[in-house]
């Protein structure tokens, strides 16, 4: 059984954010369950609870290093990893966005988050590297 997740690349407060909030929304028929970063690891559990789960990050990813990681961890689970990329918004309007939550994350943070987004390529090259990576851990446990 293949697990699909999703994984959004952008900013916090941006377009990626939003998208994850309306996608169960926009396909009401699909099993959408969202789950967070620090819970990346129980993806085969809730998997096994449905069948038809598709998952997404609650986060978007812009650090390419924890885009790496985690893509390592959800494909060590048997689950097949799907991009979403959102390109980077002006500074002033995610802090607009910011303002309008009731957690705000302030100024520095997304400044932080747009200085470590990448171009999608990049994202793509870190998934290719992860997904060989996890062949070869599987050759060599059959050898």
């Amino acid at each position: 059984m293949t697990i699909p997740v999703l994984m959004p690349i952008g900013t916090r407060r941006g377009q990626a954010e939003t998208w994850i909030q309306r996608l169960p929304e926009r396909f009401p028929a699909l099993d959408i369950r969202t789950i967070g970063k620090h819970a990346i690891d129980n993806i085969a559990t809730g998997a096994k609870e449905s069948d038809a789960a598709v998952f997404v990050i609650d986060t978007p990813y812009a650090d390419i290093e924890e885009f790496r990681r985690d893509a390592e961890s959800i494909l060590t689970q048997g689950a097949e990893i799907f991009l979403e990329y959102f390109p980077a918004e002006p500074l002033i309007v995610l802090i607009q966005n910011d303002q309008r939550t009731g957690h705000i994350l302030g100024a520095e943070e997304l400044r932080e988050d747009l200085r470590k987004l990448q171009e999608l390529g990049q994202y793509e090259q870190a998934l290719d590297q992860a997904e060989a990576k996890r062949e070869q851990n599987r050759v060599a446990a059959t050898v």
